[in-house]
């Protein structure tokens, strides 16, 4: 049982709605740059490839901690069963608590089909829409903070 090195991506690419033809061979006009890498993604090392060389979605690969937010149900309801069928899902892709960064908000669009949720669509999100004041100014202290230790030292 030692996982593929796209062990991964295999995985991952059975949570995603499957293109459809126009999707699939560029005849759509949908512009999303999230079906555009999915559309070249024939197999999931060439999926892992993609994403790897994406500027707005290499960060889906290498965080260490996910932080995701409650779905916000979009209101549209199946007819048959009276359940929501779309969703808004905010995901913080945190990269360890040792370099300080900021972490990666990925927003994904979610579709339920047969009772599973996969997903449409994923971009970037601006980080600053969902940062506190107070988180901010606290990091400004603690930096400030270092600096002082640091030129104490």
């Amino acid at each position: 049982d030692v996982p593929e090195p796209s062990h991964g991506a295999a995985c991952f690419l059975r949570f995603c709605v499957p293109l459809s033809r126009g999707e699939r061979w560029g005849g759509s006009t949908s512009s999303s740059s999230w079906k555009e890498l999915l559309r070249g993604a024939l197999t999931p090392t060439m999926l892992a490839r993609r994403i790897r060389a994406s500027e707005e979605f290499s960060c889906l690969l290498d965080w260490e901690k996910l932080d995701v937010t409650e779905g916000a149900p979009t209101g549209k309801t199946d007819v048959m069963d009276g359940l929501e069928t779309i969703a808004f899902v905010n995901a913080a892709l945190n990269f360890g608590e040792q370099d300080g960064s900021e972490p990666e908000m990925m927003t994904f669009k979610l579709i339920r089909i047969g009772g599973v949720w996969m997903i449409d669509s994923a971009q970037r999100s601006r980080t600053t829409l969902f940062q506190e004041a107070s988180s901010s100014s606290s990091r400004k202290k603690r930096s400030r903070e270092s600096s002082k230790k640091s030129q104490e030292d």
